[in-house]
């Protein structure tokens, strides 16, 4: 939703595979600004043992590529290649992302990595079940993640520039499945 108008859809699925879980996120919005934008993005995310190890984000911006990242789990940090220029996010594990916040709280976490953005954001608690993703702290590009009390998401609401703001409503159960 933006403006109480319906913008675009989400379909965020999880699936499990004894300690391997893959989160996929595909999303499709149109808004009028100036004139029409319609991005579709399509992420994925792998993690194992509760740490990732590699996920990509490709977006399209009215039909044509806009951004494409891949982040691969290494040695002591991740490789994040964003529209091809790599570089190196330094850490030993990565446990939380865009990408499952859309099952699971950020407990504990002090940052949460974006999958489109190919950075690690801080993780702010705003109250009870309602946690804020910001970049140092910059409020011109801000992920507000609300839950319910049984640590379900919501409402999330993406603040961005240059777009109006953007609220997504969980109006149907987050998908789960169990690989045959």
């Amino acid at each position: 939703m933006s403006d109480d108008d319906e913008v675009g859809h989400l379909v965020a699925l999880k699936k499990e595979d004894g300690n391997i879980v893959k989160y996929e996120i595909f999303s499709d919005v149109s808004i009028r600004i100036l004139f029409k934008i319609q991005m579709t993005n399509k992420i994925q995310a792998v993690f194992k043992n509760g740490i990732l190890q590699y996920s990509t984000s490709t977006l399209y911006l009215n039909g044509k590529l806009y951004s494409d990242t891949k982040i691969r789990k290494e040695n002591g940090f991740y490789t994040v290649v964003k529209d091809d220029n790599e570089s190196k996010i330094y850490s030993d594990g990565i446990g939380s992302s865009s990408a499952k916040l859309y099952f699971n709280q950020p407990i504990g976490e002090a940052t949460s990595l974006s999958e489109t953005e190919g950075e690690l954001k801080e993780v702010d608690l705003q109250g009870v079940n309602k946690y804020s993703l910001t970049e140092n702290g910059n409020n011109k590009s801000v992920s507000t993640y609300i839950y319910s009390k049984e640590g379900q998401p919501y409402q999330i609401s993406l603040v961005r520039p240059y777009v109006p703001e953007l609220s997504i409503f969980k109006v149907a159960d987050a998908k789960s499945s169990v690989p045959r």
